[in-house]
């Protein structure tokens, strides 16, 4: 079980490009990679997210869930 001192948690229901603007936020913060996760959370979008918006890379994720 991983331990982190946060969790983002992104929700989204048919807005790739709200989730795109989080997630370019995040990988621009400090903190280090083992101490927080990112989980981007599909709640029905019409066309389901199946991987990070706009080739979206982090050493700490995120972690998409549908």
């Amino acid at each position: 079980m991983d331990s982190f001192t946060a969790s983002v948690i992104i929700p989204t229901r048919n807005r790739p490009h709200v989730v795109a603007n989080g997630l370019d936020a995040l990988a621009s913060q400090t903190m280090p990679c083992g101490s927080f996760e990112v989980i981007a959370v599909d709640n029905g979008s019409s066309a389901p997210t199946r991987r990070a918006p706009n080739g979206f890379v982090h050493p700490c994720g995120p972690k998409l869930i549908r």
